[in-house]
């Protein structure tokens, strides 16, 4: 009687330990997303239909996809406002909301109180310039090239990714034109991936496991019978 109860449900076991395996491995990280559409009183740009309200340093920011926990200052040096947020469409990359230099020649610091593997953006220069990225974990830059848009004031732009296997919560964004003048810059589309749950991975692997395991020795145990 046990053992065809067990028949029954062997398969089924299989298939939800073969689902909690697959889950163990997918649902590690969370994506988080910045547009800085949640800023609905940000002017438009060009030409500017209103005052400049929300400056950095923008502080404790959830991000406008992902969840509320997830919380991302944004700081500007030297210049302590030298962003802020502005519906400006400067290349196709950039769309609606934008966070933009408001003062050239300052550095957009962004930390977060969750650590990150990865980080992908969109980005408008309006010099010829090189975007760079820096954290503790690695560094890597992208050359602004035409991405198509307004001829006026500048196209230039790019898409810029980083991911390290070194989780990091603080990296910096500037621009680098090799001359001695400064390019404003902006970002759009932040896009942040957490570092992996190892204690939910581990519980589900480890009950993914006792079910194939189980499965198993009740096909070893009826072959032998």
């Amino acid at each position: 009687m046990k053992i065809a109860i067990f028949r029954k449900l062997a398969p089924a076991a299989t298939l939800l330990g073969l689902v909690l395996l697959f889950s163990a491995e997918r649902a590690n990280a969370v994506t988080v997303t910045y547009t800085f559409e949640q800023f609905t009183d940000a002017p438009t740009f060009p030409p500017l239909g209103g005052p400049i309200v929300n400056f950095t340093p923008l502080l404790n920011v959830a991000p406008d996809s992902g969840p509320a926990s997830f919380q991302a200052n944004f700081t500007s040096s030297p210049n302590p406002a030298g962003f802020a947020v502005l519906n400006f469409q400067p290349n196709l990359l950039l769309s609606g909301n934008g966070l933009f230099t408001s003062v050239a020649g300052n550095t957009l610091t962004i930390t977060l109180n969750e650590p990150v593997v990865s980080v992908s953006l969109d980005f408008s220069t309006r010099l010829a310039a090189t975007l760079e990225f820096t954290s503790l974990s690695g560094s890597t830059s992208v050359i602004s090239t035409s991405q198509g848009g307004p001829p006026s004031p500048s196209d230039l732009g790019g898409i810029l990714t980083f991911s390290s296997a070194v989780p990091f919560s603080t990296f910096n964004l500037s621009t680098d034109t090799m001359t001695a003048i400064p390019s404003d810059f902006g970002i759009d589309n932040l896009t942040l991936r957490t570092i992996p749950d190892t204690s939910s991975t581990l519980t589900l692997s480890a009950v993914a496991a006792l079910f194939v395991f189980g499965y198993h020795r009740f096909r070893r145990e009826r072959m032998a019978a």
